[in-house]
């Protein structure tokens, strides 16, 4: 597992938890050497964390005035 892909694996889990997502809503599954599958146990779930992650899109891509 490279350093990036760590990184990113743990960016979901502390977006996750503390948004209210409890860890067995989800699997995080290792398919390839640099690839992970994110599954959820219902299709509510997903969605709102697929709303989540567009939502911290969003806030990353702003710009800071100043």
């Amino acid at each position: 597992m490279t350093t990036d892909s760590k990184k990113r694996m743990y960016a979901v889990i502390h977006l996750a938890v503390p948004a209210g997502f409890d860890p067995s809503d989800f699997t995080l599954t290792r398919v390839e050497m640099n690839q992970w599958e994110l599954s959820f146990e219902s299709v509510s779930t997903a969605h709102r964390f697929k709303r989540l992650m567009d939502e911290a899109a969003n806030l990353v891509g702003q710009k800071v005035p100043g």
